[in-house]
């Protein structure tokens, strides 16, 4: 543009001077073709530089744009998948409630829970006379609860979720052990997330004998469960144990806890606990053992979302920073 308009000053002004010149007429077709000749041409280059400007940025954009619809399409999948995996019935049984929720703070989240029922048998001594045993097979129905969270959000996460509650669901139906469990978790977990964005996976998993309702549970860097009574009472589950995927020699310690009718267990993830009011402070712990107490009275149902509900208020509705889940288990 400034080139054009150069010519045309030029053109001006040798007209110009020309005229006090005197310059002969025949001048002037001469001079006239010539800069209309170069205004011609430089508009030429310039609609050429014009088209391809536009023709790289169009290039550009199509470049940048083509993966973020790929991403959101996979990312779309990843939440189609986790929604299907954090949907499943609970198990049916008729001396056990089960309610379940989650809620992601992103599109895709890393928290994750998942119910085991299997048969074992376990040999039963019977005494048939005095210094004499006779052992029996006895088959208990144990029902297998894990909740998880993995570290980090996003597209990694939300496949090592989907990882993680796939193998616990196949690694459950092969051990009545919360221990063995874990510790077979941890060593396929290490190898998961080897070459991923995500460091580690907390898991608390537990084990209820139906037959005697004693629950055996084991804990891997993850917040305890509570244990309220029939009585209003609470009380934290807890056992030592370690984050998940990072280490192999990680000692996971067992400890078993007797229900009787009434009793319910809270398992949830630390999204819970660490949400944040306005003036910075957490919900903590303690402040959801009060939440709870306070709804002794109420349905499971009702005390999961009463919950949920609690936590929003308290944040003042804003945008949670991590995944919130919470199972709830009741003995009737």
């Amino acid at each position: 543009m400034f080139f054009i308009i150069s010519i045309c000053m030029a053109f001006f002004w040798i007209n110009i001077v020309f005229i006090f010149a005197k310059v002969p007429y025949f001048s002037y077709p001469i001079t006239t073709f010539i800069f209309f000749t170069l205004f011609v041409y430089r508009f030429i280059i310039t609609i050429e530089k014009e088209e391809a400007r536009l023709t790289d940025e169009i290039n550009h954009n199509f470049v940048q744009n083509l993966p973020k619809e790929r991403l959101l399409k996979e990312l779309k999948m990843a939440k189609h998948v986790q929604q299907a995996l954090l949907s499943i019935d609970s198990p049916d049984i008729p001396s056990v409630n089960i309610t379940k929720k989650c809620m992601p703070a992103d599109t895709i989240g890393g928290d994750f829970y998942g119910f085991i029922c299997k048969n074992f048998d376990d040999m039963m001594a019977i005494k048939k006379s005095p210094g004499i045993l006779r052992y029996v097979q006895k088959e208990n129905q144990y029902l297998g609860i894990v909740i998880g969270d993995v570290a980090g959000h996003g597209v990694s996460s939300a496949l090592i979720m989907a990882l993680s509650s796939g193998l616990f669901s196949e690694i459950g139906k092969r051990y009545p052990s919360p221990k063995k469990v874990l510790e077979s978790a941890n060593k396929h977990l290490i190898r998961y997330i080897e070459n991923s964005q995500v460091t580690h996976v907390t898991a608390f998993y537990g084990v209820l004998n139906l037959s005697d309702s004693v629950f055996t549970y084991c804990q891997a860097g993850h917040p305890c469960a509570l244990l309220q009574t029939a009585k209003n009472d609470i009380h934290e589950l807890t056992a030592d144990g370690s984050f998940l995927g990072m280490f192999n020699d990680i000692v996971f310690s067992e400890a078993s806890v007797q229900l009787s009718k009434g009793d319910r267990l809270f398992f949830y993830t630390d999204g819970f606990i660490e949400a944040k009011g306005p003036n910075g402070d957490l919900f903590g712990q303690n402040r959801l053992m009060n939440h709870i107490q306070n709804l002794q009275h109420e349905p499971i149902g009702t005390v999961i979302h009463q919950l949920f509900d609690d936590i929003n208020m308290y944040t003042h509705y804003q945008k949670a920073n991590d995944d919130r889940s919470m199972v709830i288990l009741e003995m009737t």
